[in-house]
């Protein structure tokens, strides 16, 4: 029972500034209905609800974490669908326009909302969770405010690996965009798949076995989910040759995978997000579906792997949508994980240790070709908070981000200098990017700078990271495109 707990919902500004929309209802001398914008995946708090339309009125702790905004409204009435099936506003007239003609599993009578403090709402309400949620039951114990329900404490399990390296493939657009056989063709001429392909390579390399295989996201293309059936077929091929198995992959979506270009609103109820979440489960097995998680790997070499795999195809605002987000209020409480493991060590300290650490997204960091030319039809979408990421991530102990996206590969460095204790900290220590391109598009989808697929394979040595990167078509077999050797100090 959740008797004289106190709940928190989570909101954003995604279509209309949210709390000024209703408090200009209020302001009428009417109570105002909030609806609950529960995301499809989320678990539907019947007994809550039921508990709370008994208690009212009382105080609803209201959250923008992206904001870091704070908020206490005087609950009057709940009304709501056991089921969690979607119900129209009580009073239409006293919804906010913008969405008075929506349908949320449950409505809430707001007679009054007042704003607070952050130190404030903590001693109300408890500490703001870091969980994708929307809807937090509360408990107050002796020793504080803990959160009860609904939220999942990000782990990091070590598994072993059978190799030292990373194979890092990208952009693989099963679906239409996808420039590879499904199946393998002997006529009228000898075509491999991509996962033969890549394979055949890497065991023509001395002393290269595979570890880890990264996944950067757009695994299909626009959002068709039909292309996850190739992709499945794909990944277990794939694996199977490398002698690896699903627990060793790591997979972050990217914008094709996380479909918003068709999505007017997205974030009423993030059904967008269910294809991918399908995918994951499909993959991985039922007990997966959160999207940002934890990675750790151990391999032969007495590797310690970490990995924090981020979704940077969040809606920021609905004129931003095309664009990379990732939103500081959903990583942090991953990054925090990899912080404590480190102990703020500098890079050549855990790289002695044999411990690096990686960021993977599907967004770039930094411009990926050498010449930004935006077009109507696919923006160069830059990731929008990548300035606040960089400077999370050095003071994470992050080593490496990867990504892909604009299907160019490269190599660089970032860095940031941030106040710590009365000085400035971070410049002396940067955050290498490494973009792998497209590993699996069509090659009218490639930018003239990169005419060819690309994948990459990063191996962990004493003095440094060790990035070869491997370039090839439909027609060319993969020939060396980078080789070099990113150094620990």
């Amino acid at each position: 029972m959740m008797k004289h707990h106190k709940i928190i919902l989570r909101f954003s500004d995604y279509e209309v500034a949210t709390i000024p929309a209703h408090q200009e209802i209020i302001r009428t001398g009417k109570p105002v209905w909030w609806g609950w914008w529960k995301k499809k995946h989320e678990p539907m708090q019947s007994e809550a609800l039921a508990e709370i339309a008994k208690r009212c009125p009382l105080q609803i702790g209201l959250v923008n974490r992206m904001a870091q905004e704070f908020y206490s409204a005087r609950c009057t009435k709940v009304i709501f669908n056991a089921d969690g099936s979607g119900r129209p506003s009580p009073d239409p007239q006293c919804t906010p326009s913008y969405y008075r003609d929506s349908l949320h599993p449950a409505w809430f009578e707001f007679s009054s909302i007042e704003t607070l403090l952050r130190e404030s709402f903590v001693r109300e309400f408890g500490e703001i969770s870091g969980s994708d949620l929307t809807f937090f039951v509360v408990e107050k114990t002796g020793f504080g405010i803990t959160v009860l329900q609904g939220v999942s404490v990000p782990e990091l399990s070590i598994v072993d690996t059978n190799g030292d390296s990373i194979l890092h493939i990208s952009d693989l657009h099963f679906g239409a965009d996808h420039g590879f056989p499904i199946e393998q063709r002997e006529e009228p001429i000898r075509e491999l798949t991509l996962a033969s392909i890549i394979n055949e390579r890497i065991r023509s390399i001395p002393d290269c076995r595979i570890g880890v295989v990264v996944v950067s996201g757009d695994i299909i293309t626009n959002g068709d989910a039909n292309g996850y059936v190739h992709a499945n077929t794909f990944f277990e091929s794939l694996l199977k040759l490398l002698g690896l198995g699903v627990e060793h992959a790591v997979i972050v979506p990217g914008n094709h995978d996380i479909w918003l270009r068709d999505n007017e609103y997205p974030t009423r109820n993030y059904h967008h997000e269910e294809p991918f979440r399908q995918f994951l489960r499909s993959f991985y097995g039922p007990h997966v579906s959160d999207i940002a998680r934890l990675y750790g790997f151990r391999t032969p070499g007495d590797w310690t792997l970490s990995f924090v795999g981020l979704n940077s195809a969040h809606p920021s605002t609905k004129e931003t949508k095309e664009y990379g987000y990732v939103g500081s209020d959903r990583y942090r409480p991953l990054l925090a994980h990899i912080a404590k493991s480190n102990a703020v060590k500098s890079l050549i300290e855990l790289a002695h240790e044999k411990r690096l650490n990686f960021a993977v997204l599907h967004h770039h960091l930094l411009p990926a070709g050498l010449v930004c030319k935006p077009e109507a039809s696919r923006p160069v979408s830059l990731t929008l908070d990548a300035g606040q990421l960089v400077a999370d991530l050095q003071a994470s102990g992050i080593h490496f981000a990867l990504h892909g996206h604009q299907h160019i590969p490269f190599v660089g460095s970032t860095a940031r200098a941030r106040p710590a204790q009365n000085t400035w900290t971070g410049y002396e220590q940067p955050l290498f990017v490494i973009g792998s391109g497209s590993s699996g598009v069509r090659v009218e989808r490639l930018w003239d700078e990169m005419r060819n697929n690309s994948f990459g394979i990063y191996t962990p040595q004493q003095n440094g990271l060790h990035v070869r990167m491997e370039e090839f078509n439909r027609s060319l077999r993969p020939r060396t495109f980078t080789d070099l050797v990113i150094p620990f100090r």
